[in-house]
């Protein structure tokens, strides 16, 4: 009898399962609640798939030249904004708002700020047809940091709409602005933000006008005044900010120019043949305490005595820093014989001089400095 050979089939590998594709970003976020949503897309979505959101938005939603200017807002009207990407993204996988968020108020508000930004933008640009190197100037980075503070207190806004328990009363923009080192001049955009939003809560608290009660109308009236003395919080910290780095900026020092640069307008007379005087150096009445002139047409001799520390300085062909009360001028007689006395000695033995002419002294001088005007000395006392 053949033996019977018998055939067995191969045994079959079993089929590895491929690995599956890890989700992330917006993809990877927990649609349970809106609430966790919105803050994975907060904490855990790059800012360019949040810019992609929001320009995509705009593109579905614009046609023309308005979409065009919305898209040409600053970068950061397109990387900051979470919870509006957040309320755009919830509504496209085809959930609901909570009835506690007004989802389209959120997005009208974007846009119009968004609608701004391109606006300013497109006044400030450079008209010149030269190529330039795209760089962020400092005014950019300081709007782009205003607009990152803005982002964060609109996140502590959205959970109060999503109804998060926000600590009202402890809630501190002024802390947070001294944590950012924020300037003033976003400390001022802040109050200038809010204070529209925060009038209209005052209407709708004290006035009750039908249209914003309608508007409203998802919040009760006891939201409505907690959600008005939270936006009032933040609008009077802003301000108290904004004393606070007035009161912390340094003055400006003006800025003094050379005694050279003082005097490139001065008219004065260099000399006089008939008296024979000679006018000293201009420079020096730059910083002196007292200037002694001479008037060689009418005979006026000015005693200049200066109200300031730091002496006079000459502006144009005045001097300036004069004291109204202890300068004088008087008509001498005899020139020829007195002027020595000015030219020669202390200020003390010209006071008790000038007690004996008899000529009448004129209390007001005017500092003005003329072709006819010898400088004839500069005492730093």
């Amino acid at each position: 009898m053949a033996a019977v050979v018998r055939r067995t089939q191969p045994k079959r590998k079993k089929a590895t399962p491929l690995p599956r594709k890890v989700r992330t970003g917006i993809a990877a976020a927990p649609t349970k609640s809106f609430h966790w949503f919105a803050d994975y897309l907060r904490t855990d979505v790059e800012k360019k798939e949040i810019g992609e959101v929001l320009r995509g938005y705009i593109k579905e939603n614009y046609r023309g030249e308005e979409r065009t200017l919305l898209l040409n807002a600053p970068d950061y009207y397109y990387s900051s904004e979470y919870g509006t990407a957040a309320t755009i993204s919830w509504k496209k996988l085809g959930y609901e708002w909570p009835s506690n968020w007004d989802g389209e108020r959120k997005i009208r508000s974007y846009i119009e700020r968004t609608r701004a930004g391109a606006m300013r933008k497109l006044i400030e640009k450079d008209d010149s047809d030269k190529p330039t190197i795209p760089t962020k100037s400092p005014m950019d980075v300081v709007k782009e940091r205003t607009s990152d503070f803005i982002a964060n207190i609109e996140a502590v806004l959205d959970d109060f709409y999503r109804g998060v328990t926000v600590d009202v009363d402890n809630y501190s923009v002024y802390n947070e602005m001294i944590k950012a080192d924020l300037n003033s001049f976003s400390a001022k955009h802040v109050v200038d933000y809010y204070i529209p939003l925060k009038k209209e809560l005052e209407e709708l608290v004290n006035n009750k006008t039908p249209d914003l009660v309608e508007g409203y109308n998802h919040m009760t009236v006891a939201k409505r005044k907690e959600y008005l003395k939270l936006i009032q919080l933040i609008v009077s910290d802003a301000e108290r900010y904004v004393l606070l780095k007035k009161v912390a900026r340094k003055p400006s020092k003006p800025k003094v120019k050379s005694a050279d640069k003082q005097i490139t307008k001065l008219t004065y007379a260099k000399d006089s043949s008939e008296f024979k005087l000679n006018s000293i150096n201009p420079t020096t009445i730059i910083g002196a305490a007292r200037v002694y002139t001479f008037n060689v047409k009418s005979r006026i001799i000015t005693e200049y005595v200066s109200e300031r520390t730091a002496g006079f300085e000459i502006r144009g062909s005045t001097i300036y820093g004069i004291s109204a009360e202890k300068s004088r001028s008087i008509r001498l007689r005899k020139p020829e014989e007195q002027l020595s006395t000015f030219l020669t000695k202390t200020p003390t033995v010209i006071n008790k001089f000038w007690e004996t002419l008899s000529t009448k002294t004129i209390d007001e001088v005017s500092g003005r400095i003329n072709k006819d005007t010898i400088l004839l000395r500069a005492l730093d006392k």
